[in-house]
């Protein structure tokens, strides 16, 4: 199925096309435009009008439209779970490195020197 409609074409703040680019047919690349609705006002946003564009789309079957959100949304989740993960092995990174503090070979060499002093006083008793 197709669509037609009118939407304005705008030039993003970001981008570096030139004026000279913009008005030659052969060098516009119109994939750096954005396209919003009609009652649309992108100048507060930095960016700059440049015209008004009839866009067609063709619009893929109703199955297949559900197959690329589900892919899209699993893709998200996906992510979510790296990002968490990442953060949760972080967080236990913190945890052990704060109990490698706790028991420190210094801590752990002074345990141990109270140990054999517990000795020898059970052993002179």
């Amino acid at each position: 199925m197709k669509v037609t409609q009118t939407v304005k074409a705008w030039l993003p703040s970001h981008s570096l096309m030139t004026p000279e680019e913009l008005t030659d047919p052969d060098r516009v690349q119109l994939g750096y435009l954005s396209f919003t609705r009609l009652e649309s006002d992108m100048t507060d946003c930095g960016y700059t009008l440049v015209g008004e564009a009839s866009v067609t789309l063709d619009l893929p079957e109703h199955r297949q439209l559900i197959d690329a959100k589900v892919d899209s949304l699993r893709a998200e989740v996906k992510k979510v779970r790296a990002e968490a993960e990442a953060k949760a092995n972080f967080l236990e990174s913190q945890i052990s490195n704060l109990l490698a503090i706790e028991h420190s070979p210094a801590s752990a060499a002074a345990h141990y020197e109270d140990l054999a002093k517990q000795a020898d006083r059970m052993g002179r008793n």
